[in-house]
């Protein structure tokens, strides 16, 4: 079951948070898992403390859901799956959201995936949930949570009780995790379609709220997890560039105090070593002088006579 209310449409935007919306994970690199089917969606269960950073914050996991299709729209249209992992700690609420799209192979996503469907329980006839332990072998929340760039927005749960101030992650579709083909229809047989009506659609297209934000990978940020290049945020605010690294334009302003010093200490540097040339070349000179043959001071070829 989806909220009444339009769903929030992710797509690209100009506004950009780092800092304040920060995200780094390294859920249990080993966990087991048990499956409930809850006729709307399947709750999977993990073991492990799953503690992850929300900016200054450690926060735990509390519940992961799989819908089919996405609670999200992306650029107006439903991907064909949606992974949602809901976290809790110091007052605050943290969904991470991974839209999900078919694609068959052999990657870590798929394999997430693929051990698991074929053990999750049918729905029940009378909509109550049935819950299935699933043998899984390293399996892990890491091979289906993106490294990367992320949106963020704050805003109400996108599934019941659709209420309240969540800070809510969702990845777009160029980060989706992969499931093979065949999985995704047993997900299709296993759960009730989360469905929007055109108006519902429409809205979301057209609506500006809530304020959708970016957190750039390329600029240092996006999520950051045990696979991650970046293994911290690096922020270069408070940084100055260095005077007289460009070179000055014509009727430029004049030089700064830094570019009069670097001005003056090139000059220093130029006389000295101006000076040790000239010491070289004096030293050179003072050494053939003392080297050379003495003169008599007679013209060559005279001849001295005695006289008698």
């Amino acid at each position: 079951m989806s909220c009444d209310s339009n769903p929030v449409n992710i797509r690209y935007t100009e506004q950009i948070c780092k800092q304040d919306c920060s995200y780094q994970f390294d859920y249990n690199a080993n966990s087991s898992a048990v499956v409930e089917n809850l006729v709307n969606y399947l709750e999977i269960k993990v073991d492990g403390s799953n503690t992850v950073k929300f900016n200054s914050y450690d926060i735990k996991l509390s519940s992961v859901r799989l819908y089919q299709p996405s609670l999200h729209l992306f650029d107006g249209q439903q991907a064909a799956a949606e992974l949602v992992l809901a976290h809790s700690g110091y007052g605050k609420n943290v969904l991470v959201c991974i839209p999900i799209q078919a694609g068959d192979g052999r990657g870590p996503s798929n394999s997430f995936f693929e051990q698991i469907m074929e053990h999750v329980p049918p729905k029940t006839d009378n909509d109550t949930k049935s819950s299935q332990n699933v043998n899984v072998s390293n399996w892990s929340l890491n091979d289906v949570v993106p490294n990367g760039t992320f949106y963020f927005y704050i805003g109400d749960f996108p599934y019941p009780p659709c209420n309240g101030k969540n800070n809510i992650i969702v990845f777009s579709l160029d980060n989706a995790a992969r499931i093979n083909s065949k999985d995704l229809s047993i997900l299709k047989t296993l759960t009730d379609p989360i469905e929007y009506s055109q108006e519902q659609t429409l809205g979301s297209v057209a609506s500006r709220t809530p304020l959708l934000m970016i957190n750039r990978s390329e600029s240092g940020g996006g999520a950051i997890g045990p696979k991650a290049k970046n293994e911290d945020y690096f922020i270069f605010d408070q940084c100055e560039p260095i005077d007289g690294m460009d070179e000055p334009e014509k009727d430029g302003p004049p030089p700064t105090i830094s570019g009069w010093v670097t001005l003056i200490m090139l000059l220093l540097g130029g006389l000295i070593v101006l000076a040790l040339i000239y010491t070289f070349i004096g030293g050179i000179g003072a050494g053939a002088a003392a080297t050379a043959p003495v003169s008599s001071g007679k013209p060559s070829g005279s001849s001295t006579s005695s006289s008698k």
